[in-house]
């Protein structure tokens, strides 16, 4: 139909709208064709997304690249009517869309995310212990894995009985710090600054749970799997599903002058699994929600998407 326009007698101020008609369209097709190949990929990321054939993973990147590059090649005369760079590139990150060829390239580049958590030698943690144990990586942005300037630090240590993280969320802002008001256990906490813990013990790829706190240590949790058996992991032996499941886990919160510090205490029983072994690892991510102004996402492990991925938790390995 487009075709069969551009040969019509057209007066410039229509001609110019049908160009315009024309470069939305051609975007739209080059998106389809984009996710059709990112689909056919998409479809065979379980239960590895590592693991995916590299042609397939060209195939997407190589349809991904074709929409980008029409963007970006857009004639001058278009850009701002049509559309721009700078819009579509936002539109692609605020959204985890798919054209971000960062999911793309993270999974050809084979780039894992992997941190540790030391052992101790009482079934409390000291200042001593926590000042020898190692920091995860730095905090990203979880759509497009790009490191944050406002950023985030993990510890990680276990004893017989309990998993322990330390996490250190950086605040410049003191408007930001004194936000959080919410007592209730189970609230609205997304609607505020959190922390949020991932732990998928089993490395199910699937069953985890969720154990979230805000600025003021209020608490929530939530379970996600099938809740078949006592052996399968975090879906064990109660069958209470989402926010229902509540956790016999504690958090300590403090203030500073630029950050909050949240102290997790995680016990063992209640993911209903045993002590790790050293050399065994859990599937985890740690994600902030940062209420500044635009709000502020980011992640340990980036997710390409929301934060609720475990097939791109990374792993935390016991020593």
């Amino acid at each position: 139909m487009l075709d069969q326009a551009a040969h019509l007698p057209l007066t410039d101020r229509q001609r110019r709208r049908l160009e315009v008609l024309r470069a939305n369209w051609d975007y739209i097709q080059r998106s389809l064709d984009g996710q059709a190949a990112f689909d056919a990929m998409n479809a065979k990321v379980w239960p590895d997304p590592y693991a995916v054939d590299r042609g397939l993973l060209e195939q997407a990147r190589a349809a991904v690249e074709v929409r980008n590059a029409f963007v970006r090649d857009l004639p001058p005369a278009l850009q701002g009517v049509a559309l721009t760079v700078p819009d579509v590139q936002t539109w692609d990150k605020n959204r985890c869309n798919a054209f971000m060829p960062a999911r793309l390239d993270h999974l050809l580049t084979g780039k894992r995310y992997a941190a540790e958590a030391q052992p101790l030698p009482t079934n409390r943690p000291t200042e001593e212990d926590w000042a020898g144990a190692p920091d995860f990586s730095p905090f990203v942005h979880p759509c497009v894995a790009e490191p944050l300037t406002v950023q985030t630090r993990v510890k990680a240590l276990y004893s017989d009985t309990a998993l322990f993280l330390r996490i250190t969320a950086l605040e410049p802002d003191p408007k930001v710090l004194a936000y959080d008001e919410i007592t209730v256990r189970d609230g609205r906490l997304w609607t505020e600054n959190t922390l949020e813990v991932f732990l998928d013990p089993r490395l199910t790829r699937r069953d985890y749970v969720q154990l979230v706190t805000n600025g003021i240590g209020t608490r929530f949790d939530l379970r996600r799997g099938a809740g078949a058996s006592p052996s399968s992991g975090p879906t064990g032996a109660s069958t209470k599903q989402g926010p229902a499941w509540d956790g016999d886990w504690n958090v300590t919160t403090t203030r500073g002058a630029d950050r909050w510090t949240a102290e997790y205490e995680v016990p063992f029983a209640t993911l209903e699994v045993e002590r790790p072994t050293p050399g065994s690892s859990w599937g985890m991510n740690v994600a902030r929600s940062r209420r500044s102004s635009p709000l502020e996402l980011s992640a340990w492990a980036p997710t390409f998407g929301g934060f609720h991925a475990p097939l791109y938790f990374g792993r935390l390995y016991f020593r």
